[in-house]
């Protein structure tokens, strides 16, 4: 039988809000691989919208509108 090891935590991810403006839809843009830009898709019409991550002057906002 092999061991469960019951203490690893499943590893949240980083997301932001947003609302999808062509489909008038609410959507989450998750953290990409490169952790450079949260990146979304409308679920209506597969619109992608994309969030660059800067290291000075960005924003603390985590609700945002895509056109």
């Amino acid at each position: 039988m092999g061991e469960c090891d019951d203490t690893q935590q499943p590893q949240e991810r980083s997301f932001v809000g947003v609302h999808m403006k062509c489909c008038n839809v609410y959507t989450r843009a998750y953290l990409n691989v490169q952790r450079d830009a949260f990146v979304g898709w409308c679920p209506r019409c597969a619109g992608q919208m994309r969030i660059r991550v800067v290291e000075e002057g960005g924003t603390d906002a985590r609700f945002f509108e895509a056109s």
